[in-house]
């Protein structure tokens, strides 16, 4: 009886049930690991022998049952009740290879890409980017080129467009007198011209003979065909709901609605041959997508993003008027400026008078100190030597000190915080209330 019962258990099957309806039609796969089951409604399963789990269920080409089912190698043959005959394969291996194919052409594209860009094709650039559908690298190239035609426009006369420096330089040329100014404006010139010099010569460098220097934007779009203009319009769809690209996306779809029109850009190819024989209307009932979304939709959220764009400009305008206000007033800030820092500067001026005072005292006694232990000391005396050489690191370590509180003293004199309650509660007070005449 004892043996009886282990070889039952030895013998017991894992059941597993999948579902109402039954298996009519089961193989067991070559490699004794899987099992491959047709159900009564002509769904396949794959089922794992060791864990009772189904792996995998396959696409339901069988609607009837399943009646006949073969195996010949890693393949499999169905009959149904459909009067349908499926042949089965993995093609895991082939999807692999194909992806690592994708992958490749990808890098191959890419690296062309970068190479068309640095020769100055800018229209092939943007066209292989739609083509691959590469969003990001497309607003990155659209961002270069921006700034590049920025940078070109800007006027060379005036250095300072190209060449930003510290802001607060801006607050020193206020505080310092008018020589020092023309010695800074003169060192601030040099320095930009060897900086524009340098960055022309590197553009001449990077650019090659027939390189084209400006990108024309509506000639592009007009050039791009029916599939890539979709493209351009679901990426400028997206882009135009990030800031720092909502400009260019505004710009694009302006160019892309000049060019053609929006039924155009949204009928498929099929429909824009009978184009002229059905109407608007008719479109419009169709269900159109942009960038696989409902055209309505994407629409909609455009008219939306345009508006917060138009409330962010206007935003920024008004701001900027404050700028008409407080430029005038910068020679007026300057005389006022100049009256309140006049004690500090000539404070500074005396302090460092003394110092040198004090330096060369100091100098004169230890000069003569070292003269008169020189002419005392005897040769051989080592001992005086040592207590000579320790004063005078005890001398050197008391001027770095006085030093070191000299300076902390200065930059609390000519710090921001040391002028605020003389000036700057009140500037702003007159600025905003009008007492101040401009």
């Amino acid at each position: 009886a004892a043996a009886a019962a282990a070889a039952a258990a030895a013998a017991a099957a894992v059941v597993v049930v999948v579902g109402d309806s039954g298996f009519l039609s089961l193989r067991l796969l070559p490699l004794e690991t899987q099992l491959l089951a047709f159900a009564a409604d002509g769904s396949a399963r794959l089922f794992n022998c060791r864990t009772a789990d189904c792996a995998a269920q396959l696409p339901p080409l069988h609607t009837d049952k399943v009646w006949a089912l073969d195996l010949w190698g890693c393949a499999a043959a169905s009959a149904g009740a459909d009067g349908r005959l499926c042949v089965w394969r993995d093609v895991t291996k082939e999807a692999a290879a194909a992806k690592k194919l994708e992958a490749l052409e990808e890098q191959q594209q890419l690296a062309a890409v970068q190479q068309l860009e640095a020769m100055g094709r800018s229209s092939e650039v943007l066209r292989l980017l739609l083509r691959l559908r590469k969003k990001h690298l497309a607003a990155a190239f659209i961002k270069r080129q921006l700034v590049a035609a920025a940078a070109r426009c800007l006027d060379t006369r005036v250095p300072a467009a190209l060449v930003r420096r510290a802001d607060a330089r801006g607050l020193l040329q206020l505080l310092l007198e008018q020589q020092q100014l023309q010695q800074l404006q003169q060192q601030q010139q040099r320095e930009l011209q060897r900086t524009l010099q340098q960055q022309l010569q590197q553009q001449q460098q990077q650019q090659p003979q027939g390189a084209c220097e400006d990108t024309d934007w509506g000639a592009l779009v007009k050039c791009l065909d029916t599939s890539e203009a979709k493209t351009l319009l679901g990426f400028a769809a997206e882009w135009a709901a990030a800031p720092a690209t909502a400009a260019a996306a505004h710009g694009l779809l302006h160019l892309l609605l000049r060019s053609r029109s929006l039924d155009a850009l949204l009928s498929s190819s099929s429909s824009s041959s009978s184009s002229s024989s059905s109407s608007s209307k008719e479109l419009w009932g169709k269900k159109l997508s942009i960038g696989g979304k409902p055209a309505a939709e994407v629409l909609q959220v455009l008219l939306l993003l345009a508006n917060r764009q138009e409330r962010r400009v206007a935003a920024l305008l008004e701001k900027s008027y404050l700028l008409d206000l407080l430029l005038p007033t910068a020679a007026v800030v300057q005389q006022e400026l100049q009256q309140l820092l006049q004690p500090l500067q000539q404070q500074q001026q005396q302090q460092q008078q003394q110092q040198q005072q004090q330096k060369g005292k100091k100098q004169k006694k230890a000069a003569a100190a070292v003269a008169a232990t020189a002419a005392a000391e005897e040769p051989g005396s080592k001992k005086k030597k040592r207590k000579l050489q320790q004063q005078q690191q005890q001398q050197q370590e008391q001027q770095q000190q006085q030093q070191e509180q000299q300076q902390q003293q200065q930059q609390q004199l000519l710090s921001a915080e040391a002028l605020e309650p003389h000036f700057a509660a009140e500037f702003t007070q007159r600025c905003l209330y009008g007492e101040l005449q401009i």
